[in-house]
């Protein structure tokens, strides 16, 4: 029992898997309502959900955990660094933003859109087969209909919020330029080192693409976004040592328009199967 109190305490994705739990008791009690018999199906779905992840944080996991473990540092084989040259002051100005840039961000917005429509596609459809499931078992259109509604209704609100295919730091049409000394510190995350970038008197974020490179960068020139995107670095002899470019896409969008109705054939057949196989027992 102090095992879980800790893991609740300590871990948000324990948490989740909680509320899963919660939300998963609801529906088989919504469906219960409409049917009048109680079957805990989701319920079991995500006591199975909520052991996996409890065991994956008994055992360590970085991925049970939350994602900034709190083990603070310095940049490795970085020593305190102060200025080179005579300059111990910051400055900082704001600039218009280039055409280039701007391609980067609003193509960079359309990946991330595509990318929130295609986790949208993939998890409708495996809860809706699940709700497929359990509607042909009972029998009951009507458990269906009213399964998909509750699936598919907060699906559509999240696929309007993922469509949008802009990015404010393109629209705002400007940036900001720091020059100053270059302090970092970093966390341990699940993706990587998160760092915080201190130039000047400026904090901002990044991750091991960018932290990695300014590690015995005592002094630069940082352009940003006004969110506190980095999208360009220098340092104090103008050699440019990070630009933002356009990620790849996820494998999920290349894989959603199959690996969707993939799933909830999977769920139609598995459905199909059992009905069929306690059809023909005596």
């Amino acid at each position: 029992m102090d095992l879980l109190r800790r893991a609740v305490r300590e871990s948000t994705p324990i948490r989740i898997a909680l509320i899963f739990v919660g939300m998963a008791l609801l529906l088989d009690l919504l469906v219960a309502l409409i049917t009048a018999r109680f079957t805990p199906t989701f319920t079991l779905w995500g006591l199975a959900y909520f052991c996996i992840v409890f065991a994956g944080f008994v055992r360590g996991a970085s991925w049970a955990r939350d994602p900034v473990v709190p083990t603070i540092g310095r940049a490795l084989g970085r020593p305190e660094q102060v200025a080179g040259d005579h300059r111990v002051s910051s400055r900082t100005v704001k600039l218009p933003l280039d055409g280039s840039v701007r391609d980067v961000l609003v193509t960079d917005g359309r990946r991330r859109s595509r990318e929130g429509r295609a986790w949208v596609i993939v998890g409708s459809c495996f809860v809706g087969g699940a709700a497929l499931f359990v509607a042909v078992q009972s029998g009951d259109l009507l458990l269906l209909a009213a399964a998909l509604l509750i699936v598919f209704a907060p699906a559509a609100f999240i696929w309007v919020l993922a469509g949008r295919p802009t990015s404010a730091d393109a629209e705002r049409g400007y940036v900001y330029r720091t020059e100053g000394q270059v302090r970092l510190d970093w966390v341990t995350s699940r993706g990587g080192r998160s760092w915080t970038v201190r130039v000047g008197d400026r904090s901002l974020h990044a991750w091991d693409d960018v932290g990695l490179k300014l590690a015995n960068m005592p002094w630069g020139v940082i352009d940003y976004t006004e969110s506190g995107r980095i999208i360009h670095v220098r340092d104090i002899d103008g050699n440019t040592i990070y630009e933002l470019r356009a990620r790849q896409d996820a494998s999920v969008i290349d894989h959603a328009s199959w690996l969707g109705p993939l799933l909830l054939l999977g769920w139609a057949i598995l459905s199909l199967v059992i009905r069929a196989s306690f059809a023909a027992r005596p």
